[in-house]
């Protein structure tokens, strides 16, 4: 087993889990399961930039940071 790094980061909100995972695509699969088991309490996994690192510390898959539109005259 490989440990693997899922970040997620919502201004200077950031929170880390291992994960321990065969592969790369392994990892992802495991950190999709941990994204949805946690983005309804924490919002840095519903709105923050999330990535997933590998044992390297290379960055293997990253999703941006959700920027929200203000609308005018509100």
């Amino acid at each position: 087993m490989r440990m693997y790094v899922l970040q997620a980061k919502l201004g200077e909100q950031i929170t880390t889990q291992a994960i321990p995972a065969r592969d790369t695509f392994n990892a992802k699969v495991l950190a999709v399961h941990k994204i949805n088991a946690n983005y309804v309490s924490d919002k840095r996994y519903a709105k923050g930039e999330l990535s997933l690192k590998d044992p390297d510390g290379k960055v293997v898959w990253k999703i941006a940071e959700v920027v929200e539109e203000k609308k005018e005259g509100k």
